[in-house]
C-alpha cells in the first residue's frame, strides 16, 4: 500500500467549515476542548471567539469559516505534524454533526 498525500489547503477548508457548523450546531465547548488539548492551547479561545461573533450576527458564519481557513492553513504549513489530529478531530466533529450543515446564505 503506497503513502497517502494529504493536500493541506483541503483540510484547512473542510476543518474550518466544520467547525463552524459546530459552533452554530452549539458544539462550539466540546470542539474548544478537543482542540486546545489536541492542537494548541490557543484555539480554545479562538472557536469561543468564533462563537461569540456568530451567535451576535449569523451572517459572520462565511466570514469566521475564511478566517478559520487561514488560521488552519498556517498552522498545517508551520506545523504539518499536527495534520493528522486535525483530520481527526474534524472526522470526530462531522460525526458528532450527523453530517449537519448549515444552508448556504446567499
Amino acid at each position: 500500500m503506497g503513502q497517502m498525500v494529504i493536500h493541506r489547503p483541503r483540510v484547512a477548508w473542510n476543518s474550518a467549515r466544520v467547525i463552524i457548523a459546530a459552533v452554530e450546531a452549539g458544539f462550539q465547548g466540546w470542539l474548544a476542548y478537543e482542540l486546545g488539548e489536541r492542537i494548541d492551547a490557543s484555539y480554545h479561545g479562538c472557536v469561543l471567539d468564533s462563537w461569540r461573533r456568530v451567535a451576535e450576527d449569523p451572517a459572520l458564519a462565511m466570514a469566521e469559516a475564511g478566517l478559520w481557513r487561514v488560521r488552519l492553513e498556517d498552522l498545517l504549513n508551520h506545523r504539518p505534524e499536527v495534520t493528522d489530529a486535525l483530520v481527526a478531530i474534524t472526522e470526530e466533529t462531522d460525526l458528532l454533526l450527523g453530517g449537519w450543515r448549515p444552508a448556504p446564505r446567499i
